[in-house]
């Protein structure tokens, strides 16, 4: 029992194992149905060919796969053999067990037929004869396939093999050879077109040839209408150097019937040959061909081809087959069916390069049409990108980008082409002319010009951005992750140039240049980021400017230079970019917030590395253009975290005193602070504060002049515009902002004057003049310097630079503040007094009260907080200084006490006094005449409890608003104290020592005249010095007086001082609260003012661009600098202004190869003039 099991289950297991062995080709137990796959029929298409071409076959095998199986069946062709009569083997492998991949001949992936299928695979052969020799040869055609049946899991089983043979019979004739010519003469007759209708011409060359192929020129020839009607126009003409000869053909005006016309041309010099060719005459019925363009100029140009079919009686044909054939270059045949219009259309593409005319046959209603269509060589192109080494696409409206465009006309040479003026920015250049009012480009005389387009200068509707251009922007060689790439918005300038040439009409070359927008550079401040600007960027981006907003985070080491750098950096980036989407920039705007400002100017005026005069403009908002100081109350509050955490370099040059901010402002008053080809805007805020007057009660809406970060006065910049927006603070998240005043970099209305800003020209304003000096003083005055050594003032008047301090010790001193060379206010210093002025603008008077008490006076009316007057305590570091109080003045009068605690009393108007604690937000008190506050190192404040001494009644302290400026030399002419008098002490010295000398030798001479009576001898000898003794004595009373009253006298001179010793000498008793004076060179006088300036405007109405310009003094005997900018052109029409001091100049301007286009001499300039230049 045990065995029998066993012997089963072998059995069992033999069964399964050699089921999943079976491989294709394997019988199944029970066999399908078997198909059939046989050659049906070979079809030799060109039965009879010579050697060397090639036969060309048809083979249809036919195939039949069984239904209705257990299975799927299929049945495949597998592969196909051909043989020769010999037996060779031809196509294919006879290893039927290779793939038959690889011996198949055309026989697709899975040429099969499906389960209950039957049907016909049907081939094309090529079958080459290179190899077999001439005859009738016999082929056999040998057919491999299988059928296969799908299952079991595997892909198939093949179960039937199939083969089949059939032959079939070709004819290969020997090659024919050219018969070698033997006449001495070669005539052809060339006819164009071959196909015409009643009336129409066609052309025809006849030309001779000898049999060497030399042609045969002068000799009479003649062609004659051998059948059919018409005329040949011309009689016997002469052949010409090439051996032809051009005639005529005149189709009759009445064709009834297409007729074919036998035209027979002969040569004198050829009687034994005459050349033959026909016309095909067309009736009114028939077809007509439309080429449009008739022309092709590029690769890649499309032409037109519209056939319209028509009865003998006019009427259009539908659904008449059409055909297009391109005999030249060749090409199969292609064809259409006319619609319900009777109208059919093919599209030709210039595809072949180098080729000079295109012919096509165009066939219908069993008539023929053979046309041409000639390839014109007509280029316009604009300026090659040396980064794509393709053309630029389009150019930014930067005041400086231009592009070239290249004209190539070779067929029109020394021909105008005239153009459609653009629409928007100009054509300019020398080949550029006009020609009876229509502009045009005159080629040179090989068919070539080269003219400028200039794009506007600005594109302010943004309906005109009508295209987009793709630009991947990068910082570092990086892809920016948010703008790669970023869509940049474009108008579209198109400008058409129009030719004619014979036999093609009237054509048109368009031209397309995109013209952006300049890029807008957002730059923040050294505590901010992206954020800053976010914005900004998505507003801008929304009015189509493209706004590159990046991060310059710099390093706790890095300087504002540095991080200009990295500006620098970034504007070249953006050139980059640009050049690589095909857009040509040379400049773009920046917006900077705050220290941004500062980064900007450092890279403009070359503090930074090199500027490559890539900015056109920079708008700078908040920015503290003379630094910050102890005025600051948020620079003392938050240098613990931006000192000691981050950008403590960038802190060390913000500090008014620093080096930085000297070389950054130096020529300011004569404008060499501003680069002459940028343009500049300041946009400044003013916070509002509610401020109570705690003794009367009221509450009063107050503008400070600053946006309680950076004051106006350090925002301001000499012959910057300036645009003030009240109730704006700093930047969000700056402490204790009042409620109603709204982030300037955050407010729209500062947006929508950026962007009106940054769509047109922004215009310099008149240079102004700011100057501080000691009027007078008595006893002990110093000016003490920024290392803090003192100089002793023995001299009045003196002026001084702002960020020196004014010492007294026991003495006392009159400061006057000068705008414009009017006297804005004064400041009277008691004994032991010292202050710095930190900043002077038309805006504010910053000063930080160090010591002593002082009046500060301003005679300056609608000025926000004229006056800033700072108290506090602090170290040796300008940044360790602490204020604790504040007072600002509204057009008033006031003294102050620097404490502690420090101390204010109104005199007149109204101030504002603040007390700042350590931390916590500021206590505001507004106060009015005969009020006074204090305020503690705590920043409390306090009722003043009793009113000071008026110590401010002496006349000493008081000077007049009348009081003139300071002089050219530097000094204030109207001084007041000793110079006040009339007199000086040297002055007086010598008059009243001359004098009194007069009158000893006087009495001198009389006793000389009285011993002289005694002694005859002595007498001329005391006569002669005598005599010597008064004139000496009489020059010194005449220098006395000549010094007393050459002294400058006052405008309007004050009460004359009290009595005092009017030279200061050193201190006689220690000065616990000041240092003690050290000897130094005498201080500067103050500049001397800035002369108003004229513009003169320089209009250019030549046709040609001026490159340099001269503007000399008369008096100066050479031309000087050139006063354009490098890159710096004045193109035609266009204008440029210049800032002048008024006087008598000469005037030159020249073109770019220098040579003068006109000049003037002698020319009186003391107000606005406009020089216009021309032909």
């Amino acid at each position: 029992m045990r065995l029998k099991l066993l012997t089963v289950i072998a059995l069992i297991l033999l069964a399964v194992t050699t089921m999943g062995v079976l491989s294709p080709g394997a019988a199944l137990a029970d066999d399908p149905p078997q198909g059939s796959l046989a050659i049906q029929e070979i079809i030799v298409r060109t039965p009879e060919v010579e050697q060397g071409e090639t036969a060309k076959l048809t083979v249809r095998i036919s195939y039949s796969a069984p239904a209705g199986t257990q299975w799927g069946q299929w049945i495949c062709l597998v592969g196909v053999l051909l043989y020769d009569d010999q037996g060779n083997l031809i196509w294919g492998d006879e290893g039927h067990r290779k793939e038959w991949e690889e011996y198949k001949r055309g026989v697709g992936e899975r040429d099969c037929g499906a389960d209950g299928e039957t049907g016909t695979f049907t081939y094309e052969w090529d079958l080459p004869t290179d190899e077999f020799e001439p005859g009738a040869r016999t082929f056999t055609l040998e057919i491999y396939g299988d059928q296969r049946t799908t299952g079991l899991g595997q892909p198939y089983w093949v179960v039937y093999h199939f083969t089949d043979r059939k032959t079939f019979t070709l004819t290969i004739n020997p090659p024919t050879t050219e018969p070698t010519p033997t006449s001495t003469c070669d005539l052809e007759l060339y006819v164009s077109p071959e196909n015409l209708s009643a009336g129409e011409v066609a052309y025809l060359t006849l030309r001779a040839l000898r049999g060497t192929g030399e042609p045969i020129a002068g000799e009479p020839a003649q062609v004659a209408i051998l059948d059919g009607p018409g005329a040949i126009l011309e009689g016997a003409l002469t052949t010409n150097e090439y051996g032809e000869a051009e005639f005529t053909y005149q189709a009759p005006g009445d064709i009834p019937e297409q007729t074919t016309v036998q035209l027979m041309g002969t040569v004198a010099g050829c009687p034994d040959d005459a050349a033959t060719a026909f016309l095909y005459l067309q009736p009114a019925g028939g077809f007509e061909v439309e080429i449009s363009p008739s022309f092709f100029n590029n690769l890649g140009d499309q032409v037109t081809i519209i056939v319209k079919v028509t009865s003998p009686e006019g009427n259009p044909i539908s659904g008449e087959t059409v055909v297009l054939e391109l005999l030249a270059p060749a090409e199969e045949p292609v064809e259409t069916w006319t619609d319900a219009d009777g109208v059919a259309s093919f599209t030709l593409t210039h595809i072949y390069e180098g080729w000079t005319t295109y012919q096509f046959a165009v066939r219908a209603v069993g008539e023929e049409v053979v046309m041409e269509i000639p390839v014109v060589a007509t280029e316009v192109q604009l300026e090659q990108n040396p980064i794509t080494q393709e053309p630029y696409i389009g150019v930014v409206a930067d005041g400086v980008s231009t592009l070239d465009v290249f004209l190539h006309f070779p067929q029109l040479a020394g021909q105008p082409i005239p153009f459609t003026p653009p629409a928007l920015g100009t054509l300019e250049g020398d080949a550029v002319v006009d020609t009876g009012g229509q502009p045009a480009v005159l080629l040179d005389g090989t068919g070539n010009a080269t003219i400028r387009y200039r794009p506007p200068a600005y594109l302010p509707d943004p309906g005109l951005l009508t295209e987009q251009v793709n630009v991947s922007k990068m910082i570092d060689g990086v892809p920016v992750a948010d703008e790669s790439p970023i869509s940049v918005w474009a108008a579209k300038e198109a400008i058409n140039f129009t030719y004619e040439m014979p036999g093609l009409g009237t054509e048109n070359v368009p031209l397309e240049i995109l013209v952006f927008r300049t890029p807008v550079m957002l730059v923040h401040g050294f505590t901010g980021d992206t954020t800053t600007w976010a914005a900004l960027a998505e507003y801008l981006r929304a009015q189509k400017f493209d706004a590159v907003n990046r991060n310059y985070p710099g390093t706790p080491q890095s300087t504002i230079m540095d991080i200009g750098e990295d500006l620098a950096v970034r504007i070249a980036e953006q050139e980059g970019d640009y050049a690589r989407a095909g857009i040509k920039l040379s400049r773009v705007d920046v917006v900077a917030h705050s220290t941004g400002g500062l980064f900007t100017r450092s890279y403009i005026q070359g503090l930074s590395g090199d500027y490559r005069g890539d900015v056109r403009k920079l708008i700078m908002v908040g920015t503290p253009n003379h630094g910050v100081s102890t005025a600051s109350k948020w620079i003392g509050a938050a240098q613990s975290w931006w000192y000691n955490y981050l950008h403590w370099t960038v802190l060390d040059d913000l500090h008014n005193e620093s080096w930085f901010m000297l070389f950054i402002n130096y020529g300011e008053e004569t404008g060499q602070h501003l680069h002459p080809d940028v343009q500049y805007a300041n946009l400044m805020g003013r916070v509002r504060v509610n401020i109570p007057n705690p003794i009367t009660g009221n509450v009063y809406h107050v503008l400070l002049s600053e946006d309680l970060v950076i004051r106006n006065a350090s925002s301001h910049l000499n012959g910057v515009v300036e645009h003030l927006f009240d109730n704006r603070v700093h930047a969000p998240g700056v402490p204790f902002t009042p409620d109603g005043n709204t982030p300037l970099t955050k407010d729209p209305g500062v947006w929508a004057k950026i962007v009106e800003l940054l769509l047109k020209d922004i215009h310099r304003v008149p240079l102004e003049s700011t100057r501080v000096g000691i009027l007078r003083g008595e006893g002990e005055v110093y000016i003490r310097s920024s290392d803090g050594t003192l100089q002793p003032v023995t001299t009045y008047p003196i002026g001084f630079r702002p960020t020196e301090a004014v010492q007294t010790g026991q003495g006392r001193a009159v400061v006057g503040i000068y705008l414009n060379d009017a006297l804005g206010g004064f400041i009277a210093a008691r004994e032991n007094t010292r202050f710095v002025i930190e900043y002077v603008s038309p805006y504010q008077v910053v000063v930080r009260m160090e010591a002593g008490t002082a009046r500060f006076k301003s005679f300056l009316s609608g000025i926000t907080a004229h006056y800033e007057v700072i108290t506090g305590e602090g170290g040796d570091k300008w940044y360790e200084f602490r204020p604790y109080g504040v007072f600002r003045s509204y057009g008033t009068d006031f003294t102050v006490t620097a404490g502690p605690p420090a101390e204010a009393y109104v005199l007149e108007g109204e101030i504002v006094a603040e007390g700042i604690p350590a931390e916590g937000e500021s206590t505001l008190w507004a106060l009015s005449a005969q009020q006074g506050a204090t305020v503690d190192q705590a920043g409390s404040l306090g009722a003043l409890e009793a009113p000071p001494e008026p110590w401010w009644e002496d006349p000493f302290y008081e000077v007049q608003a009348a009081e003139a400026p300071p002089s050219a030399g530097g000094a204030p002419t109207g001084s007041a104290g000793p110079a006040a008098t009339g007199t000086t002490a040297l002055g007086q010295l010598m008059l009243c020592g001359g004098l009194g000398m007069l009158a000893i030798v006087t009495v001198g001479i009389v006793a000389v005249f009285a011993l002289a009576r005694r002694r005859p001898f002595a007498r001329w000898l005391f006569i002669g010095l005598g005599i010597t003794g008064a004139i000496s004595l009489i020059f010194t009373c005449l220098a006395g007086f000549i010094m007393m009253y050459s002294s400058p006298q006052p405008a309007a001179a004050p009460a004359a001082p009290p009595a005092a010793s009017t030279v200061a000498a050193p201190p006689t008793a220690a000065q616990p609260a000041l240092p003690p004076p050290t000897a130094l060179p005498p201080t500067q006088p103050p500049p001397s003012p800035q002369a108003n300036t004229v513009t003169l405007t320089l209009i250019n109405r030549f046709d040609q661009d001026v490159c340099y310009v001269h503007i000399s003094p008369s008096e100066e005997d050479t031309w000087g600098d050139d006063w354009l900018s490098e890159t710096e052109t004045i193109a035609p029409e266009a204008s440029r202004a210049f800032e002048l001091t008024p006087g008598t100049y000469d005037l030159l301007a020249e073109d770019c190869d220098y040579n003068t286009l006109a000049e003037e001499y002698g020319v009186d300039i003391f107000e606005a003039l406009e020089w216009t230049i021309g032909p």
